[in-house]
């Protein structure tokens, strides 16, 4: 299951006396680790017309007022929360460097103890996407990005502002003077690790031009790829590759081009720095695309460390 957030408990104790209740649980990473010092907190309930579900793109929940009830997680990734007036609260999750979690109307019954766990994933900042466009004519286009599962942009240029209006001519010209859109975005890092390539750095430079090639990419857009990348991996014997396609982008970053495209391509390279490759890797089976009518390109680099591929 691919989400944000992995719901693991939601289990009722036996009742403790008293007039209050306990919540109790875990939080730990995407593999099992503990997490400690996330903080897990109590909060009025939203009123339905305010309330926010984890597929808001904004999720002001994230940073909401000091919480009724609080506790942070000990170094096993546990908490405890005593002395809670029975009533409905909401329940969020967070951690610095961590996707947050959000549980609505969580109703508490005098002495009653219940636990509730917490699986959260850690963000990932997508680095330098670049999204080419080329209309079959001169066309006024709009472009948009949404952000399912959280987070949001972190950079844009031309300026994003509530999505980009421009006018672009057959050969990807933009007005303005710019070549392609390009942003950047922090989003929860639910990559698919199954398959990649692994490369030693001499090679990544005739890697690149290959696997773009292969991919669908042209020369201007291989090129720019190359000359941007290539000097920020420079700094391991070994590097592990793992393309990202449509499939596994649009969950994190959607993508709406008005008018519609007659082809797409996006391609995000998960990329792991690593001293040594000791493992098998399968590698993956690059998907046919062909440049037809109305196309866009989309390239961009999402840097991770080992331990996050190897679950």
């Amino acid at each position: 299951m691919r989400a944000m957030v992995v719901l693991l408990a939601l289990a009722i104790l036996p009742a403790a006396a008293g007039d209050t209740a306990t919540l109790v649980g875990t939080v730990c990473g995407p593999g099992g680790e503990p997490l400690p010092g996330a903080e897990v907190g109590l909060f009025p309930t939203m009123e339905a017309e305010e309330e926010i579900t984890p597929d808001s793109d904004e999720r002001p929940w994230l940073f909401a007022d000091e919480p009724l009830h609080r506790a942070e997680t000990d170094f096993e990734g546990r908490y405890t929360i005593e002395g809670i007036a029975p009533g409905s609260y909401d329940v969020i999750c967070r951690h610095d460097h961590y996707d947050g979690a959000h549980v609505p109307g969580l109703d508490l019954a005098a002495g009653e103890e219940r636990s509730l766990d917490f699986r959260l994933l850690p963000f990932a900042e997508v680095e330098k996407p670049n999204l080419y466009l080329y209309p079959k004519e001169t066309t006024e286009v709009t472009v948009t990005l949404d952000f399912p599962a959280g987070g949001g942009l972190t950079e844009s240029d031309p300026p994003y502002g509530d999505g980009w209006r421009v006018v672009v001519e057959p050969d990807g010209t933009i007005a303005g003077g710019y070549g392609h859109l390009f942003y950047e975005a922090r989003v929860p890092a639910d990559w698919r690790f199954e398959r990649g390539w692994v490369v030693q750095q001499w090679q990544l430079a005739e890697f690149f031009g290959e696997n773009l090639a292969a991919h669908g990419f042209n020369e201007r857009e291989t090129a720019d790829f190359i000359e941007h990348w290539l000097p920020r991996l420079d700094d391991e014997a070994f590097y592990v590759i793992y393309p990202q396609y449509s499939r596994d982008i649009e969950p994190l970053i959607a993508l709406a081009v008005e008018p519609e495209p007659d082809a797409i391509l996006r391609l995000c390279y998960v990329i792991s720095v690593v001293d040594s490759v000791e493992r098998y890797i399968p590698e993956p089976q690059i998907p046919s695309f062909h440049r037809s009518g109305f196309t866009v390109c989309e390239w961009g680099v999402a840097l991770v460390e080992d331990s996050e591929a190897v679950r």
